[in-house]
């Protein structure tokens, strides 16, 4: 009779040493990158909420943005641009994870909240020696222009292409990137505010033109994901309140470093996970 495989470690905010179990006991990070992504993402799942357009500040203006790939958003290093968890799972699902190599972990001075972000430029040339040839082969055919960086494009996103302004993952774009100019806010009461960005770093003014967005209902969409997001992100640091912005700190670390691990080298945790069940069961028939 064949036995069935163990199943991997709970998300278990009770327990403080519960990070330091689940590698023990996964004995690989492709099981602590699941394990943490699902369960965020159970989070974000329970907190989904729809976006109205009388939820959207900014719109009474009459005026709407229209990107015209000036590249501001994209190119200054004040403006930091979250990957939010549904960001992270869409990676791994899709089988794109090498694009989470470029990663760090940053932690907002002002809430203590932390969150994973794409590198710059400047970043990506400090970290090239780290990297595998296939793997920065593979970003400079995606981005021809990290080839040769120059000074003044380090604090660019790592995926920005400047030749044409455009975006080397336009279809893998972060939530973050493709609801802007429209940013998160709190009132006063710490509810979410959807708010168009005017004191961060605003586009051109032709950016932005009269009217109704013609694609309401796909910004709508964009930015219930991006409010969702949060709104869980939230959750799952309330369901951490007893433990210090330095642990849910070495939470992101740790899953950095696994999701470095197991992408640098191109190896899909979804075929780690199909591995593992496979010797499993040719163990448990001998």
């Amino acid at each position: 009779m064949k036995k069935r495989g163990k199943a991997l470690v709970k998300w278990n905010p009770k327990k403080k040493d519960y990070i330091d179990e689940i590698l023990k006991e996964s004995k690989h990070p492709g099981d602590f990158v699941i394990t943490m992504l699902v369960s965020i993402g159970k989070y974000v799942k329970n907190a989904e909420r729809k976006i109205n357009v009388k939820d959207i500040a900014g719109m009474e203006s009459n005026k709407h943005h229209a990107c015209n790939q000036c590249g501001k958003c994209c190119t200054d290093s004040q403006r930091l641009i979250p990957l939010y968890p549904t960001d992270l799972l869409n990676y791994v699902a899709s089988k794109k994870g090498f694009i989470l190599v470029s990663t760090a972990v940053t932690k907002v001075r002002s809430t203590g909240s932390c969150y994973v972000m794409f590198d710059r430029k400047g970043d990506f040339l400090k970290k090239v020696k780290y990297h595998t040839d296939k793997y920065n082969e593979t970003m400079i055919n995606l981005n021809p222009g990290l080839a040769l960086i120059e000074e003044k494009e380090k604090d660019e996103c790592v995926f920005f292409n400047n030749a044409d302004n455009t975006c080397s993952i336009e279809d893998m774009k972060p939530v973050g990137c493709k609801s802007y100019p429209y940013i998160l806010k709190y009132d006063e009461k710490g509810k979410i505010l959807v708010s168009m960005d005017k004191e961060g770093v605003p586009c051109d003014n032709s950016c932005y033109v009269p009217g109704e967005p013609s694609n309401l209902g796909v910004l709508k969409e964009i930015l219930s994901c991006l409010v969702s997001n949060q709104r869980g992100l939230n959750l799952f640091y309330k369901a951490k309140m007893h433990s210090s912005n330095d642990f849910i700190f070495k939470c992101y670390m740790m899953l950095i470093d696994a999701l470095y691990y197991c992408y640098s080298n191109f190896v899909d945790v979804g075929v780690i996970e199909e591995e593992k069940k496979n010797a499993k069961r040719n163990t448990n028939t001998v």
